[in-house]
Formats: C-alpha cells, sequence, structure tokens
C-alpha cells in the first residue's frame, strides 16, 4: 500500500494508503463584417512589450480621418504553458488566440552556400524557444526548396531552417568590373546616349576619345581601363598606340560595357521579379489563414526600381495580417575594388543599398524591421522575441460605403511608446461575392491549415466489402456550436505519403446540426474505399459568407494481416432507437444515461470463443475507468469478423470523458481502442456548498468507490511537481512555490508532501537549490525531518494548513473510520450526479496537530463534492481548528490531460483570504524534467 506522508510545522503524520504502483474564450471580432481590427505591437525603448494601454490610448486614423477605438485587447503569450497534446483521433483548426504563426521564409536567390551559417543557427535557436502552443513553419523559395505548414513542431522546421544551402553565385562573363548601380544607370536614365555612338565634331585625338566616353557613367568605367589600356593612354596625342587603334579600340569596350551593364541588370531585374512573385504567392496562401502571423525573411537583395511594384506584396501582406522582418544577409561578389581607406569598396556599398531598396520598402509598409547583422544577428532574434511576447487586437468600427482596403495610421498617446502595425486593413467581405466551388478548390489548394472556419475531423476505419481495402467513414463538426444552418461548400483531397492525389470530391450540401435547435457544430459525414496505406485527408469547408476552413488529418491504415487479431475504429455515441444505427461523431455529445459502443474484431481463428470486449468510461486515455460493461459479441459479415456491442451506464457528470475499448484475449489485452466523449445534460456550476441539514449517513458502497478513486488519484500523484502561484492578504503578497510529492527513498509505500517556496513578489527566495540537493540528491534517514523543515520555512510566507490535498488523505479507506460522514443533496448549483459528503472528525488525536510541541488537537471538518456512481471528488471544502478564525480552505480538482492525472488547479482560502492557482505539472524520477545544479566537490 502506498502512504502520503504530509509534513507541516501543523501536521506531525498525515498517511494516505493506496495501491501501489476548457477556459472560456475571450470574444472574436470578425474582420471584414462589422469591425476593422488592426494588431498592434507597442513596445518600449528598448523593445519590451507596453502592456496597461487603453482603448482610449490609442490615435486612429482610416484613410486619414479620425476614428475610435471600439476596444483594446491585450494579447499576451503564455510561455510557462506546457503544450497541449495533440490527438491523433481528432484534427482541428482551432487555436488560442495567444498562440501565435511564425514563419521563416528564406530567399535562396542570391544567398552563396555556407554565408549564413552562424546566422542560421541562431534563427533555428529562435525557433526552438517558441511557446509550446505557438506554431512555426519554414518556406525556402523560388523552388526547389524545403516548405513545412505551421506544426507545433518546432524541431522540424529548426532543422529545415538550419539546413538551407543557398544556391551557387552566377559567374557571368564580365570584365569591366561594373557596379549594379551602375548597369541600371547605363541602361535606364542614360540608356539613350550609352546605346549608340555619339556623333561628334570633335577634331583632335583627346576630345574624339573623350566624347566616346560618355555618358557619365560610360566614363567611370573607362576609367577602369580598356583592353589593357588606361584612359590616359587612349587620350594621348602621342604614345604607342595609333589613334586608330585607340578610337576602335573605345567603339568595342563601349559595346562591351554596355551589353555587361544590360546583362547584370536584366538578371537583377529577373532575380527580384522571381522573389516577389514567390513572396506574393506565399502571401497569398497566408491570407486565407486568420489572425496575426510575423515573417521572419533571409534575403541578400531585392532590386527595385519602381515601389509601385511592391504594391502587390504590401496589399497581400495586409489581407494576411503578416508582418515581415528582413534579414538582409551580405552577398558574395565576384570582384570588388577597395577604394576606401578602410578597405571597403564605395561601389560595393552603392550597391547594397540598391539591393535592399526592396527590402527596406516592404519592412517599412508592413510595419516590420530590416535588420544587417553580424556574426550571428543573435541580438536581432532577442530584441524580435522580445517584441513579439505581447500585443494588441485594436478595434475600429467598420462604417458604410468603407472601401475593401484601407490605409491605417495608429499612434499611441504616451512618451517613449513605439508602435507597429500594418497600415492597411483589407476587407474579407469580397469572398462572400465568389462563388462556393471557387472558394473551396482555392482553400484546398493552400498548403496551410485554414481558420476562418472552425473544423474538427475525424476517421473511421472498417473492413470494406472488397477484402483488400478499408471502408474509411468520415466524420466533421463545422462551426463553433450555434453555426447557422444552410449550404454550404464542402470537399476533401486524400494524398499519399509523397502527395500524389488518391481521390478528391467536392459538393455543396446543406448541413443542420445533429438535433433540431440544440446549440452544436454542424454534422458532416461520407465514406470511401481506400487500400491500406498511409496518407493525409485535407478537408475544407465554405459557409454562404465566405468564411472558409480547412484541416490536415493524418491517416495510418495497417496491411491487413490474417494471422492477428485486428479491428475497426471504435465508434460511441448516444443509445440509438430501435431500427437505428449508431452514428460516426467527431466527439458524440451524451445526452442519456448509457453510452452506445460498437467495434468489429477481425479474428485469425474462425472458431475463437476466448475473446472479450469490455467498454469504458474513464477521466483520460490512462485513468482508471468510472464505469465498465461487457459488450455483446455475435457474428460479423465475414466468418473471421465479430461485432462487439452493448452500453455503459454514464451517469457522471457534464464534462469531457474518454470512452474505452479494451479487446482481450485469454484475459490478455490485445488492444484498446479509445473516442473523446462528452456528457451534457446539464449544466455544472461550482460553488461552496450551501448550508443545508445534517444528512444521510454513507452508504458502504460510496464510501468504497471514494477510497478506490483517491487511491488511484494518489498513485497518480507520485513524483509530482506542481507550480503553485498563491496571492494571500495580511499582508498582502504574492508566493510561487513548487509543490511536490515525492517518494520515500527505499520504498513505494510512503510519499512525502511539501511546499517549496522559490519567489516573494517576483523577487527569489534564496536556498532553494540546496533545499532540492539536500533532499532528492544526498537522501539520508532524516528525509522525513528534512522535508518538515523545508515545509516549515514555507510556513513563513503560506500557513502550512492551505495544503491542496488534505482532504484527500482523509478520504482515503485507512481513514475514514476516524470521521463521521453525511450524504447531502448538493444543491441545484450541482449536476444531479453529485453528492455533497459531509465529515467530521471525531478520532482522537486528531490527525493533524497544533500548539509549539505539536500536541494539541486541530479537528477537522468541512464538505467533499462527490459524484455518486464513480466516487470522482471534483471540490472539497476543509475547516481547521475551532473559533472565528480557523482557516478554510475550498479546492477544486481536474484532469491533467498532458500527465493523465487527477489534480488540484485553484484553491481559495480564508483566515487569511487568498487564492492559489496550479500548472506546469512534471514528474521527478530518474528522468526527470526538473534538473537540480551540483556545486562541484572541494578538492582537498
Amino acid at each position: 500500500m502506498r502512504q502520503l506522508l504530509l509534513c507541516a510545522s501543523l501536521v506531525t503524520a498525515l498517511a494516505v494508503s493506496g495501491p501501489a504502483a476548457q477556459d472560456s474564450q475571450p470574444q472574436r471580432f470578425r474582420a471584414g463584417v462589422d469591425l476593422i481590427t488592426i494588431d498592434v505591437a507597442a513596445v518600449d525603448a528598448k523593445g519590451r512589450p507596453v502592456e496597461d494601454l487603453k482603448p482610449g490610448d490609442f490615435t486612429i486614423k482610416v484613410d486619414g480621418k479620425p476614428r475610435p477605438a471600439v476596444s483594446a485587447e491585450l494579447i499576451k503569450v503564455d510561455r510557462e504553458k506546457p503544450a497541449t497534446r495533440p490527438s491523433d483521433l481528432i484534427s482541428t483548426n482551432n487555436t488560442p488566440r495567444n498562440v501565435r504563426r511564425i514563419i521563416v521564409a528564406v530567399d535562396q536567390t542570391l544567398i552563396t552556400p555556407g554565408s549564413t551559417v552562424p546566422l542560421q543557427r541562431t534563427a533555428g535557436q529562435f525557433v526552438g524557444r517558441l511557446a509550446a502552443d505557438d506554431y512555426a513553419a519554414f518556406v525556402a523559395f523560388p523552388e526547389p526548396g524545403p516548405r513545412i505548414d505551421f506544426t507545433q513542431e518546432k524541431a522540424r522546421v529548426r532543422q529545415a531552417v538550419e539546413s538551407i544551402v543557398g544556391q551557387p553565385l552566377r559567374r557571368g562573363e564580365g570584365k569591366h568590373n561594373i557596379a549594379l548601380w551602375e548597369s541600371f544607370d547605363l541602361t535606364g536614365a542614360e540608356r539613350p546616349a550609352a546605346s549608340s555612338l555619339p556623333l561628334t565634331t570633335a577634331t583632335t585625338r583627346r576630345e574624339i576619345i573623350a566624347e566616346l566616353m560618355e555618358p557619365p557613367t560610360m566614363r567611370r568605367v573607362f576609367d577602369r581601363g580598356c583592353e589593357g589600356y588606361s584612359v590616359e593612354e587612349l587620350l594621348g596625342d602621342s604614345g604607342s598606340l595609333p589613334m586608330a587603334e585607340a578610337v576602335m579600340a573605345v567603339k568595342l569596350c563601349r559595346q562591351q560595357i554596355y551589353q555587361e551593364a544590360m546583362r547584370i541588370a536584366q538578371e537583377a531585374r529577373t532575380d527580384a521579379t522571381i522573389s516577389m512573385r514567390a513572396l506574393e504567392a506565399l502571401l497569398r496562401d497566408l491570407a486565407l489563414l486568420e489572425g496575426p502571423k510575423t515573417m521572419v525573411l533571409f534575403s541578400a537583395g531585392l532590386v527595385n526600381e519602381d515601389p509601385t511594384l511592391l504594391d502587390e506584396s504590401t496589399r497581400l501582406a495586409a489581407a494576411a495580417r503578416t508582418t515581415i522582418h528582413v534579414i538582409a544577409v551580405e552577398r558574395e561578389r565576384d570582384e570588388e575594388i577597395r577604394d576606401l581607406p578602410n578597405g571597403q569598396s564605395k561601389m560595393s556599398l552603392l550597391d547594397r543599398s540598391f539591393e535592399i531598396a526592396g527590402l527596406e520598402i516592404i519592412a517599412d509598409r508592413t510595419d516590420g524591421t530590416l535588420s544587417r547583422p553580424v556574426a550571428s544577428g543573435s541580438g536581432i532574434f532577442e530584441r524580435l522575441e522580445q517584441e513579439l511576447s505581447a500585443w494588441y487586437l485594436v478595434a475600429v468600427e467598420r462604417l458604410p460605403g468603407d472601401p475593401d482596403t484601407q490605409r491605417l495610421d495608429v499612434e499611441i498617446k504616451r512618451r517613449g511608446v513605439n508602435v507597429r502595425s500594418n497600415r492597411n486593413a483589407v476587407s474579407v467581405r469580397a469572398s462572400a461575392r465568389r462563388p462556393l466551388d471557387e472558394l473551396l478548390n482555392e482553400a484546398l489548394s493552400s498548403p496551410f491549415a485554414i481558420s476562418g472556419l472552425a473544423l474538427r475531423v475525424s476517421t473511421f476505419a472498417q473492413r470494406d466489402a472488397d477484402p483488400t481495402k478499408y471502408r474509411l467513414r468520415v466524420a466533421a463538426d463545422i462551426g463553433q456550436p450555434g453555426e447557422p444552418a444552410g449550404e454550404f461548400g464542402t470537399g476533401y483531397v486524400l494524398t499519399d505519403e509523397k502527395g500524389r492525389v488518391i481521390t478528391s470530391a467536392g459538393s455543396r450540401r446543406n448541413l443542420a446540426p445533429a438535433a433540431t435547435g440544440s446549440n452544436k457544430a454542424l454534422q458532416y459525414d461520407t465514406s470511401l474505399a481506400v487500400a491500406p496505406g498511409t496518407y493525409l485527408l485535407r478537408f475544407g469547408a465554405v459557409n454562404g459568407d465566405g468564411r472558409r476552413g480547412t484541416v490536415v488529418h493524418r491517416i495510418e491504415l495497417p496491411a491487413l494481416a490474417p494471422s492477428a487479431i485486428q479491428t475497426s475504429d471504435l465508434i460511441v455515441g448516444n443509445l440509438p432507437a430501435e431500427g437505428e444505427t449508431l452514428s460516426a461523431r467527431v466527439e458524440p455529445l451524451i445526452t442519456t444515461s448509457e453510452l452506445a459502443g460498437y467495434v468489429e474484431v477481425y479474428l485469425p481463428d474462425p472458431a475463437a470463443s476466448d475473446v472479450t470486449v469490455t467498454l469504458d468510461i474513464a477521466e483520460g486515455d490512462a485513468t482508471p475507468a468510472l464505469s465498465s460493461q461487457a459488450l455483446t459479441l455475435r457474428p460479423g459479415e465475414t466468418p473471421s469478423a465479430r461485432v462487439a456491442s452493448g452500453f455503459v451506464p454514464a451517469t457522471m457528470t457534464p464534462g469531457r470523458y474518454v470512452a474505452r475499448a479494451i479487446v482481450r484475449r485469454g484475459g490478455e489485452t490485445v488492444k484498446t481502442l479509445t473516442r473523446p466523449i462528452t456528457i451534457v445534460r446539464d449544466t455544472s456550476v461550482v460553488t461552496r456548498a450551501p448550508a443545508r441539514t445534517r444528512g444521510t449517513p454513507i452508504t458502504p458502497r460510496l464510501q468504497q468507490l471514494t477510497a478506490a478513486y483517491v487511491a488511484g488519484v494518489v498513485n497518480g500523484l507520485a513524483n509530482l511537481v506542481g507550480q503553485e502561484e498563491f496571492t494571500l492578504s495580511k499582508p498582502d503578497r504574492k508566493v510561487t512555490s513548487d509543490l511536490l510529492l515525492v517518494r520515500y527513498p527505499g520504498t513505494r509505500r510512503d510519499l512525502i508532501s511539501y511546499r517549496d517556496v522559490s519567489h516573494l513578489n517576483a523577487k527569489v527566495v534564496e536556498g532553494r537549490e540546496q533545499r532540492l540537493v539536500d533532499l532528492f540528491v544526498k537522501p539520508t534517514d532524516a528525509l522525513r525531518e528534512q522535508a518538515r523543515q523545508i515545509m516549515s520555512s514555507a510556513d513563513a510566507y503560506v500557513p502550512s494548513v492551505f495544503n491542496p490535498i488534505f482532504v484527500l488523505g482523509f478520504m482515503q479507506s485507512d481513514f475514514q473510520s476516524r470521521f463521521e460522514l453525511t450524504v447531502n443533496d448538493a444543491g441545484a448549483e450541482w449536476p444531479r450526479e453529485v453528492k455533497a459528503v459531509a465529515f467530521v472528525e471525531v478520532g482522537r488525536p486528531t490527525l493533524l496537530r497544533t500548539g509549539p510541541f505539536g500536541d494539541l488537537d486541530a479537528p477537522t471538518r468541512g464538505t467533499a463534492w462527490i459524484e455518486e456512481t464513480t466516487g470522482r471528488i471534483l471540490q472539497t471544502e476543509l475547516e481547521v481548528g475551532r473559533g472565528r478564525s480557523m482557516p478554510k480552505m475550498i479546492t477544486k480538482f481536474r484532469l491533467d490531460d498532458r500527465l493523465q492525472v487527477t489534480v488540484p488547479v485553484e484553491m481559495r482560502t480564508e483566515n487569511p483570504d487568498g487564492q492559489a492557482t496550479y500548472s506546469n505539472f512534471r514528474r521527478f524520477g530518474v528522468q526527470t524534467d526538473t534538473v537540480i545544479p551540483l556545486k562541484p566537490t572541494p578538492q582537498n
């Protein structure tokens, strides 16, 4: 049996035994409907975000006319939040608003191999430091070049960034060392004079040859020599070179200079055109994605003679809500004339300004930055990382008659605050005027998942009538709950791993919720026959307003193996009426007290009779079952197929759960299938228990269920660490601590709980590292006393009685007999499945002790809100001691999706008043998420 030993100055010992081993979303604004939304970065002189601005602090001009801000919402990146665990069963395009989309784009046109390796490494590290939920993407152009869609797998993007090679430098023929800006002068403003021989009236050799060397840029090139002769040798009245030969040499050089200038200018224009078209194509793809995007663009140059040529890129960047930060990398050159005292080339410096002119315009118009890095460019990315950590979503009213494209100017009425915002707003209302089929084709052609219309997609595989194929059922939820029914454009494209299209389909459909008048997403389903293999399904939908959504779902269909037990996917839902079949749904909404399940089992031996299938309902994929029932097996459509069907009680409180089918043969688990479900019978409101009369004695069954459930919770809490943020009054203070549950060395039975304070009012509390070393790295027989001392030291910041898991200890089987337990109705605030179990400690001495010597009783009483049919504890309330000023606390519990264990999430206290939140749970062990630094041992 495992014990939990809670150590504090108030507590001598409390053993807890057990078996051995959705946040509310802010309002969403729809750009192009009623409001114009602007993404605004507000930073101070050091690039740090300013986070206390109000709508009145913003001055906004729309096409030059002032317009008041309707709202200004600060959106801040949560770096401490662990990554949301992706689901293999469901793919979605829904993302939180503070999730960033950052794309690294590399224009390979002028980047030479090996020239940017340190910079690439720094950029890769920048990608790796993004928040867990952020999305990163990578594109290299022109093709061929790697491309990675937005993903939370930062390692893939980082690897792509660091693997860019570039393109070999083109070594074009040319012997006159013409600078880029000179070539544009000769083929531009000076072209009439440079492209033909001048009509000369001169009579002397010097005058004739001097006129042949005009216009000015031509003469500047001649100053570098011609056919091995210097200018003075060509102009001289006497010398070894006769006049006729000198004139012929000058004419030949003049022709070569102009042709070389034409080639250089044309190559630069071609490179710039290729780069601009690739950038425009990328921005068109990004324009289909909702929300702000940040592009980090690596480029060695983008020559631009006419700024209007960049108008389309500017418009597309505004439509895509994309800010472009340019990293202008240096390019390799064939040859340089080093004509400055510091060894640089004046012409190369002029060329560089000419080359990056287009990049400067793009960065300026999208309100990004242009940086010319030195070495690894670490400072550039550090500042960018800081600036992108928070921004404002500012909204102004869209007025009747507003054009689709408008110029926006944003200022902030505060000194020292710099503003970055895209200066153009592009309406999306024009999409509503385009055919659904056209919008759907465009969306399905985009390489990125589009989030304009919320989608969730799942697939269900079964054996097809064709024995070589699967029957793949596709289910989708379209829109947010309450999405209006109507005509939608829907379709999909199925490709193999190499991107080859296997099949596709598209149609117009009238979609409606699963139940008439229900506040649910719209339902879509279809089916297709597919051979075994790995596929990507890109599903898309467009509504009547032109809002589009796409999502990519990965499908793995294993080979059809006749020698092993195989199954279909699990289908669950409400128990269907007689004559109806169970429908495949992305996440079924369970409205009854029973959950129906269906799964097909394919046996290698048709005569096998030792196969069973059990249907469970659990909190998570790997948590103990809350309800379980064996399914009935009957013959399928083929001799080797069996159909398992039946139902399991679903009497839990409303919320999200996991349905789990376990296939066993001879008592051993062969396969486990899962499917998320949501129970939605009633609305759950968690509040403090109301005063009520004495309840009835608790039943033995509820005692057993509660003890079994809490034992499983304690088992999962072993070696767990959570971050506690505790705000207390009297005195006002904010305390950051680690709340730990660790195994006692040498035993799997005992667990030790303690609070270790790391920060007080955001200031570091010294000595924490040494305490961890003493506790974990240098364990002794006095470990329990060490933990008690650590908890006692924390008592100076947070009263040790405020421990969120105390009541779990009381509800374990070893201690229930020390309490008088009675059951009450939980009240109207709670679902009918929940009961309020009141407990009053009657045993003496009490489990918690107080007094200077720990010799005084500290009786406890309180309430636990328990699910009657499962024993699951949802919330606890605890009072300790006697008198008006006795400490009180209310704690809420929830499943941690990442660790698959039940953990405390919030605790409210009285005497003193306070509130604690718990997050960032991780495990200690041989491999731990937490690293304890060790100081080197002094050598004698």
